[in-house]
């Protein structure tokens, strides 16, 4: 039994309509703090993490594609549509990249860049719903490869026949051949070396997405005495896709791997009682475990349904991908590769500024270190995903400003963030 999406096109309803509802949705955002308006969070309460998640996932939020894969893997594997939908968020995040950047105000950005977790038990439904979002992805990136291995095919071909021409001094050896670049979408090696290799090469940025997140996690611990504390602090620049520059190991005459603008999202699961213990109180102090978006849902047996994921909306999630990745980067003075700016329109503008406030009085009223510390986090996170969003919904097509984020898209991203 199949299952096709029904999502319908938000240029169908007439504009008037859809304008008084995007304002009356901005407008609840501005409203006091609620009891439950606190977003899920960790806190060390016991030995076992709590992520306080409010209420069902907000579905909706998510543009057409990603929204009919989130329902479609939801009931074929009867789970929580979170499960396809936050993978499928940070997927989105790392196939952007650095093509995009939101300027929320004068040297204040939001890169495409998240970090999240489904924090469950085993037997909960984890690897089959991400597998099913990152397919697609790995389709792609094996035909990189596969290209990328004809082209160094051709590259020693043609640098063969360079050096024949250069012995024989005709004068028709022309410019030396280079070595194709190869292209990576996504890697499980977590070395901040070998990452910057990758990245030095893609500048787009890179999707780390580990079999359990506690191999990431542990990393940090592992090498505390060593490489940890730099370490930590190269990522921490990675999240916020700014530079990073690592020297090579084994020679002191090897240049340093250096990238402008290093971009690494991350996904990933863990059980709540081994992320209780692997997050120490370093990670806390650096900031890194405020910037992780750890979700827990509802643990529930999983009762066979009979469903197949639809085909019709792999494809699509498919092409959805692909349309990301077309996506490219400006050009700087020097003809590296820039990031487009995208803006916020005047309405989003207020919405934002209104979320950003409320944030505030969370943020005052509370006296935890780790909830304050997430919550200043979490006021850039909205304004990521509402880029995302936003992007996502110019490359499926929907009639939007690509570079300019709609109150529909800002209201988009501040739900998500709330849950």
């Amino acid at each position: 039994m199949k299952y096709d999406c029904p999502t319908k096109k938000h240029e169908s309803e007439p504009p008037n309509i859809l304008r008084d509802v995007l304002q009356g949705m901005a407008a609840e955002i501005a409203k006091q703090p609620r009891q439950n308006d606190k977003p899920p969070i960790f806190r060390r309460e016991s030995e076992v993490c709590q992520c306080q998640c409010p209420g069902a996932f907000p579905i909706d939020a998510l543009s057409g594609p990603m929204k009919c894969l989130a329902e479609s893997v939801s009931q074929a594997v009867d789970c929580e549509p979170v499960y396809a939908a936050l993978p499928a968020l940070v997927l989105a995040a790392s196939m952007i990249g650095t093509t995009r950047k939101l300027q929320i105000a004068k040297g204040h950005y939001a890169p495409s860049v998240l970090w999240a977790a489904i924090v469950a038990p085993s037997g909960s439904a984890k690897s089959p719903c991400a597998d099913a979002v990152f397919a697609p992805a790995s389709s792609i990136q094996r035909l990189r490869i596969r290209e990328h291995q004809q082209a160094i095919d051709k590259y020693e071909s043609d640098l063969v026949q360079y050096q024949a021409a250069v012995k024989r001094k005709d004068g028709t050896a022309g410019e030396q051949p280079k070595p194709p670049k190869p292209v990576r979408y996504f890697t499980r090696d977590a070395t901040v070396e070998s990452l910057c290799s990758l990245l030095h090469d893609n500048p787009r940025g890179l999707l780390y997405s580990p079999d359990e997140l506690a191999q990431w996690l542990g990393m940090f611990d592992r090498y505390s005495g060593g490489t940890g504390g730099s370490d930590r602090a190269n990522w921490l620049a990675m999240y916020d896709a700014r530079e990073v520059i690592v020297d090579r190991k084994g020679s002191n005459h090897k240049k340093p791997v250096y990238v402008a603008s290093a971009a690494v999202s991350v996904f990933g699961s863990v059980q709540s009682r081994i992320l209780s213990k692997l997050l120490t109180e370093e990670d806390r102090a650096s900031g890194l475990a405020a910037r992780l978006l750890l979700v827990q849902p509802p643990v529930k047996a999983l009762w066979w349904t009979g469903k197949d994921i639809s085909e019709s909306v792999s494809m699509k999630w498919h092409n959805h991908l692909n349309a990301l990745l077309t996506l490219d980067h400006g050009r700087d003075d020097a003809d590296e590769p820039t990031s487009v700016m995208v803006r916020l329109s005047p309405e989003a503008t207020e919405a934002y500024k209104a979320y950003y406030n409320r944030i505030s009085v969370l943020w005052e009223s509370s006296s935890d270190d780790d909830y304050q510390a997430s919550l200043a986090k979490l006021r850039n996170v909205a304004a990521r995903l509402a880029t995302i969003v936003h992007t996502s919904r110019s490359c499926d097509g929907e009639r939007v400003d690509p570079l300019m984020v709609d109150t529909d898209s800002m209201v988009r991203g501040i739900t998500l963030a709330d849950y």
